[in-house]
């Protein structure tokens, strides 16, 4: 739109390519944007969001190769003077990636640093190397630091406030990502949050905490809520899984859309071969597993109650 003239003119046109997430080229030549690639357009189903540039001068946009079959991640993109940033979906840890103009195409180095691996929240200065952004892993609650963009070096400076100083001398649950081979013969990722005072050798009660959406996705990055409380749960001596089954987001347009038609027949599977895999390893007492979920968290909780008889206390939300 022409704010003078209000004049206004359509530039996508097709119904089915729906931009998300605009972010302006630093030269104002032109913008970058997502769009969710998806079978179902219609009624906008899951997908896998992919990056876009629109040039103003020529009026056309073209997808930019990522060079990451699994597109971006939720947290998105940031635009430089000679290039982007982006986070790009890559299961329990996001990706991060600087990608450098050169032409028509783009170069790239993924982001290194001491907190790369694990960061939520990235925002950079406009015009210097300046960075705030916020690190946690699921058994560190977050904090936000001050740091400087090196290349595709993020080197901390400071912290920039101190958070949760109130859990400072409390136990918080070991945790980890793993991975186990589910439906479809496919690996299945989750987060496993250790008994407060485990013990190796025992045997723990086992809870699965299982994500809504279907697409939602379970991160190596800290939450407790009123929904899902998995250190409440360690605290009183218990394994808290936290999988992310066939359907998640994350992954990929084809784990996303794999359910499609086949919900419950990959995400049970998924999620006792998750629980098989606790017991071969000596972790869980089989005798002793209970589910609990929200949405579509719920409806998997109820269907692994009725379906299997892994289940023998559910929480239904």
């Amino acid at each position: 739109m022409n704010l003078e003239s209000k004049a206004q003119e359509e530039i996508f046109p097709d119904p089915q390519f729906k931009p998300t997430m605009f972010a302006w080229d630093l030269d104002n030549q032109g913008f970058y944007f997502s769009v969710t690639r998806t079978s179902d357009y219609l009624n906008e189903a899951p997908g896998a969001d992919f990056l876009y540039y629109y040039d103003l001068k020529t009026k056309n946009y073209t997808e930019v190769n990522l060079d990451w079959d699994w597109g971006l991640f939720y947290l998105g993109f940031q635009a430089r003077s000679d290039g982007f940033i982006a986070s790009l979906a890559n299961g329990a840890r996001p990706k991060w990636r600087r990608y450098y103009r050169k032409g028509k195409t783009y170069e790239y180095q993924d982001l290194e640093g001491k907190h790369a691996a694990n960061l939520y929240r990235l925002v950079l200065h406009r015009t210097k190397d300046i960075a705030i952004y916020q690190f946690t892993t699921a058994s560190t609650p977050p904090q936000w630091y001050l740091g400087r963009l090196q290349g595709h070096l993020l080197q901390p400076e400071q912290t920039l406030i101190e958070l949760n100083s109130h859990l400072n001398n409390k136990i918080i649950a070991k945790t980890e990502v793993i991975r186990w081979v589910g439906a479809l013969n496919e690996e299945i990722e989750g987060i496993l949050y250790y008994p407060h005072h485990y013990q190796p050798g025992k045997r723990y009660p086992l809870i699965l905490m299982i994500h809504s959406g279907p697409t939602g996705v379970d991160m190596d990055a800290f939450r407790e809520s009123w929904a899902a409380y998995p250190n409440l749960m360690a605290q009183r001596g218990a394994f808290i899984l936290r999988p992310n089954y066939h359907g998640s987001g994350g992954y990929g347009q084809k784990f996303a859309e794999s359910i499609k038609g086949h919900y419950y027949e990959y995400e049970l599977p998924d999620m006792i071969k998750g629980i098989n895999y606790l017991v071969r390893k000596g972790l869980v007492d089989p005798k002793q597993v209970a589910a609990m979920g929200w949405s579509s968290g719920g409806i998997l909780t109820v269907a692994l109650s009725v379906w299997t008889n892994r289940i023998k206390t559910a929480g239904v939300g």
